[in-house]
């Protein structure tokens, strides 16, 4: 059973995100808006061979790179809003650097709880080729 997102969410949105065929019945600005949880829940059931699965992977380290002040692609960072799906309300959050560390924790928060992300240190294993701290 799949758990339930609250009623008020924090929807990202960019062109390169995945189609959200619910965008419509939530009440988001576009087809291209997605709630993190919803997005890596999504993801998560689908299994890691789907193309959604590998999105949201995309979307994770994408946040890690932005939050570690390493992301060099260019690409803008997410429109944002608060959405109250009940009343299908959108509100845009302005582009401050409180606002959009908020949404990268989301993202990283949600990926992780739902296995698209990798929990612990242990991330920069692959790139570096040992563990960060050395004991």
């Amino acid at each position: 059973m799949a758990e339930q997102v609250p009623p008020i969410r924090l929807v990202i949105c960019r062109d390169d995100l995945p189609r959200n065929p619910r965008w419509r019945d939530l009440g988001y600005p576009d087809d291209t808006c997605w709630d993190p949880i919803e997005l890596m829940q999504e993801a998560s059931r689908q299994g890691e061979d789907s193309p959604l699965f590998r999105e949201a992977r995309r979307i994770y380290w994408e946040a890690m790179h932005r939050l570690w002040s390493t992301y060099r692609r260019g690409r803008p960072f997410f429109k944002s809003y608060w959405c109250d799906v009940g009343r299908r309300e959108c509100t845009e959050l302005a582009a401050t650097p409180s606002n959009q560390r908020l949404v990268l924790m989301e993202i990283v928060s949600a990926a992780m709880r739902y296995g698209v992300g990798r929990p612990g240190a242990g991330v920069l294993r692959e790139y570096l080729g040992r563990p960060v701290a050395r004991i």
